[in-house]
Protein backbone atom coordinates (compact mmCIF):
# COMPACT_ATOMS: atom_id res chain seq x y z
CA UNK A 1 0.00 0.00 0.00
CA UNK A 2 1.39 3.41 -0.83
CA UNK A 3 1.89 5.87 2.00
CA UNK A 4 1.49 9.64 1.96
CA UNK A 5 3.10 11.37 5.10
CA UNK A 6 1.67 15.02 6.04
CA UNK A 7 3.41 17.63 7.58
CA UNK A 8 1.65 20.43 8.98
CA UNK A 9 3.02 23.84 10.02
CA UNK A 10 4.16 26.43 12.31
CA UNK A 11 1.73 25.99 15.77
CA UNK A 12 -0.51 23.63 14.00
CA UNK A 13 -1.78 20.11 14.45
CA UNK A 14 -2.73 17.03 12.28
CA UNK A 15 -6.17 18.71 12.79
CA UNK A 16 -5.47 21.31 11.63
CA UNK A 17 -6.38 23.25 7.96
CA UNK A 18 -7.42 20.79 5.24
CA UNK A 19 -5.61 17.84 6.80
CA UNK A 20 -8.28 15.60 8.18
CA UNK A 21 -10.28 16.44 5.02
CA UNK A 22 -7.34 14.95 2.62
CA UNK A 23 -6.41 12.36 5.06
CA UNK A 24 -10.25 10.81 3.94
CA UNK A 25 -9.87 11.73 0.30
CA UNK A 26 -6.55 9.49 -0.17
CA UNK A 27 -7.59 6.83 1.95
CA UNK A 28 -10.79 6.26 -0.70
CA UNK A 29 -7.79 6.14 -3.08
CA UNK A 30 -6.23 3.35 -0.91
CA UNK A 31 -3.71 5.21 0.02
CA UNK A 32 -2.08 4.50 3.84
CA UNK A 33 -1.89 7.78 5.75
CA UNK A 34 0.69 9.03 8.12
CA UNK A 35 -0.96 12.37 10.00
CA UNK A 36 0.55 13.13 13.10
CA UNK A 37 1.17 16.56 15.06
CA UNK A 38 4.90 16.76 15.33
CA UNK A 39 6.20 17.41 18.58
CA UNK A 40 6.42 21.42 20.33
CA UNK A 41 5.57 22.91 16.56
CA UNK A 42 4.78 25.94 18.87
CA UNK A 43 8.52 25.78 19.46
CA UNK A 44 10.05 24.16 16.73
CA UNK A 45 13.62 22.25 16.71
CA UNK A 46 14.71 21.24 13.24
CA UNK A 47 17.01 18.71 14.52
CA UNK A 48 14.08 17.17 17.10
CA UNK A 49 11.51 17.62 14.03
CA UNK A 50 13.43 15.83 11.62
CA UNK A 51 14.75 12.66 13.78
CA UNK A 52 10.76 12.49 14.62
CA UNK A 53 9.94 12.93 10.97
CA UNK A 54 12.61 10.22 9.77
CA UNK A 55 11.31 8.30 12.28
CA UNK A 56 8.11 8.31 10.77
CA UNK A 57 8.92 7.49 7.08
CA UNK A 58 11.69 5.50 7.88
CA UNK A 59 9.73 2.36 5.91
CA UNK A 60 9.04 4.66 3.28
CA UNK A 61 9.46 3.44 -0.55
CA UNK A 62 10.32 4.99 -4.01
CA UNK A 63 6.01 4.83 -4.45
CA UNK A 64 5.02 6.68 -1.16
CA UNK A 65 4.36 10.70 -1.02
CA UNK A 66 4.93 13.57 1.15
CA UNK A 67 2.45 16.36 1.60
CA UNK A 68 3.61 19.58 3.46
CA UNK A 69 1.81 23.02 4.49
CA UNK A 70 3.82 25.84 5.08
CA UNK A 71 6.54 25.23 7.76
CA UNK A 72 5.26 21.64 7.11
CA UNK A 73 6.16 22.32 3.08
CA UNK A 74 9.99 23.29 4.60
CA UNK A 75 10.26 20.28 6.46
CA UNK A 76 9.03 17.92 3.35
CA UNK A 77 11.88 19.40 1.43
CA UNK A 78 14.25 18.82 3.76
CA UNK A 79 12.97 14.74 4.40
CA UNK A 80 12.73 14.61 0.49
CA UNK A 81 16.60 15.68 0.26
CA UNK A 82 17.07 11.83 1.82
CA UNK A 83 15.29 9.81 0.21
CA UNK A 84 13.20 8.58 -3.11
CA UNK A 85 9.44 9.83 -3.69
CA UNK A 86 6.88 9.45 -5.93
CA UNK A 87 5.66 12.38 -5.42
CA UNK A 88 6.31 15.77 -3.14
CA UNK A 89 3.49 18.44 -3.00
CA UNK A 90 3.98 21.54 -1.07
CA UNK A 91 1.53 24.22 -0.56
CA UNK A 92 2.74 27.05 0.49
CA UNK A 93 6.15 26.54 1.99
CA UNK A 94 8.04 28.01 4.24
CA UNK A 95 11.12 28.66 1.91
CA UNK A 96 12.79 31.84 0.21
CA UNK A 97 12.99 35.27 1.59
CA UNK A 98 10.31 35.64 4.47
CA UNK A 99 8.61 38.24 6.11
CA UNK A 100 10.20 38.06 10.12
CA UNK A 101 9.31 41.23 10.88
CA UNK A 102 5.16 40.43 10.04
CA UNK A 103 5.14 37.46 11.77
CA UNK A 104 6.38 39.04 14.84
CA UNK A 105 3.51 41.35 14.71
CA UNK A 106 1.02 38.99 13.95
CA UNK A 107 2.15 36.75 16.69
CA UNK A 108 3.46 38.76 19.47
CA UNK A 109 3.64 35.73 21.69
CA UNK A 110 4.83 33.47 19.48
CA UNK A 111 8.57 31.60 18.88
CA UNK A 112 9.60 33.28 15.38
CA UNK A 113 13.14 32.98 16.87
CA UNK A 114 12.47 29.19 16.62
CA UNK A 115 11.06 29.04 13.16
CA UNK A 116 13.73 31.94 11.77
CA UNK A 117 16.98 29.22 13.51
CA UNK A 118 15.00 26.16 11.37
CA UNK A 119 14.82 28.28 8.20
CA UNK A 120 18.80 28.86 8.46
CA UNK A 121 18.90 25.18 7.24
CA UNK A 122 19.00 25.43 3.21
CA UNK A 123 17.36 23.15 0.90
CA UNK A 124 18.93 21.75 -1.59
CA UNK A 125 16.62 21.07 -4.46
CA UNK A 126 19.12 19.81 -6.58
CA UNK A 127 18.81 16.60 -3.76
CA UNK A 128 14.71 16.17 -4.21
CA UNK A 129 14.42 13.06 -6.24
CA UNK A 130 10.49 12.70 -6.82
CA UNK A 131 8.96 11.45 -9.64
CA UNK A 132 5.99 14.33 -8.95
CA UNK A 133 6.99 17.43 -7.12
CA UNK A 134 4.36 20.33 -6.92
CA UNK A 135 4.74 23.37 -5.09
CA UNK A 136 1.61 25.48 -4.67
CA UNK A 137 1.37 28.97 -3.85
CA UNK A 138 -1.27 32.04 -3.50
CA UNK A 139 -1.01 36.06 -4.47
CA UNK A 140 -2.29 36.78 -1.38
CA UNK A 141 -1.08 34.57 0.74
CA UNK A 142 0.00 36.77 3.69
CA UNK A 143 2.78 34.43 4.91
CA UNK A 144 4.40 33.20 2.39
CA UNK A 145 4.98 35.97 -0.44
CA UNK A 146 4.27 34.54 -3.82
CA UNK A 147 8.05 35.50 -4.56
CA UNK A 148 9.01 32.11 -2.81
CA UNK A 149 7.72 30.10 -5.90
CA UNK A 150 11.29 31.36 -7.72
CA UNK A 151 12.51 28.97 -5.56
CA UNK A 152 11.73 26.24 -7.71
CA UNK A 153 13.33 25.22 -10.48
CA UNK A 154 11.95 23.64 -14.10
CA UNK A 155 11.51 20.12 -12.79
CA UNK A 156 8.98 21.38 -10.31
CA UNK A 157 4.99 22.19 -11.43
CA UNK A 158 4.45 25.61 -9.51
CA UNK A 159 0.81 26.33 -9.27
CA UNK A 160 0.80 30.51 -8.44
CA UNK A 161 -2.95 30.74 -7.92
CA UNK A 162 -5.32 33.52 -6.77
CA UNK A 163 -7.45 34.04 -4.08
CA UNK A 164 -6.18 31.06 -1.72
CA UNK A 165 -4.22 33.16 0.86
CA UNK A 166 -2.41 30.81 2.92
CA UNK A 167 -4.82 27.54 2.42
CA UNK A 168 -6.24 27.42 5.52
CA UNK A 169 -9.93 26.17 4.30
CA UNK A 170 -10.96 22.93 5.84
CA UNK A 171 -10.99 21.41 2.18
CA UNK A 172 -9.98 22.24 -1.42
CA UNK A 173 -11.65 19.54 -3.50
CA UNK A 174 -10.92 21.57 -6.81
CA UNK A 175 -7.32 21.47 -6.37
CA UNK A 176 -7.64 18.00 -5.08
CA UNK A 177 -8.29 16.94 -8.14
CA UNK A 178 -6.05 18.66 -9.98
CA UNK A 179 -3.14 17.45 -7.89
CA UNK A 180 -4.36 14.10 -8.59
CA UNK A 181 -3.75 14.19 -12.05
CA UNK A 182 -0.21 15.77 -12.14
Amino acid sequence: MKKVLFIHGFEASANSVWFPWLEGQLKQFGYEVINQTWPNSKHPNFEDSMAFLEDLTKDFLPHDSIVGHSLGGFFALKLAEKMELDRIFVVAPAVGVLPYARYRKLWPNSNVEAVERVLEHPVDMSKIRATHKVAVFSDDDHLIPIESANEFDDSWNVLKLSGFGHFQEKSYPDLFYRLMTM
